[in-house]
């Protein structure tokens, strides 16, 4: 068995703080796309932090991010499109760590997403707001299925409810939060 390694902590707060762990992707494979527009390096004006975009597979990217340290993490991406809204699916690769297999065993992967508003001209990005599910969990907490943990929200709902539950709060107020635009680095 193939284990994707990560600390759901570490690599998910390290590339942007208020994503939202899912335990399910965001996609079934009829909802995959590719779009070589989005393959390149991008980064925020005056931002040292990059985000490059590879086609490693026909539907599927490698991103590796760099934080403004220059520590990296390199993930999987899927460009997944449900009733004509784009969103990014995120899942860690396997960060080699030179743990024994007993620990690593332990440590357990998860999917972020984030609605994609566009690629062209510049590339904007909006994760699912944790604070606001958080507030929004606390008023509604049949919404989605989710387990709280050291009060941190992991999402068990499969992909299908995942993906009415991001189509229905796709225009909600404060639902995503906008990251700021990035545009392409020079070839």
């Amino acid at each position: 068995m193939k284990n994707y390694i990560l600390l759901v902590a570490i690599a998910l707060f390290t590339i942007c703080s208020g994503c939202v762990p899912s335990l399910h992707s965001l996609y079934t494979e009829a909802d995959l796309t590719f779009d070589q527009a989005l393959v390149g390096q991008w980064s925020e004006k005056d931002k040292k932090e990059t985000w490059t975009f590879t086609k490693s597979k026909a539907k599927e990217y490698q991103l590796v991010y760099v934080d403004k340290k220059g520590e990296k993490g390199t993930f999987k991406v899927h460009l997944v499109e449900i009733e004509g809204v784009r969103f990014l699916d995120l899942y860690p690769e396997d960060p080699g760590l030179a743990e024994n297999g007993f620990f690593k065993w332990h440590l357990f992967g998860a999917h972020t997403f984030m609605q994609v508003k566009q690629i062209k001209p510049a590339l904007q990005l909006a994760p699912l707001n944790y604070d606001w599910l958080k507030k929004y969990l606390v008023k509604h907490p049949d919404a989605i299925q989710h387990e709280v943990q050291d009060n941190r929200i992991l999402l068990t709902a499969q992909t299908k409810a995942l993906q009415t539950f991001v189509i229905k709060h796709k225009e909600t107020k404060d639902a995503f939060m906008t990251l700021g635009e990035m545009k392409r680095a020079a070839d």
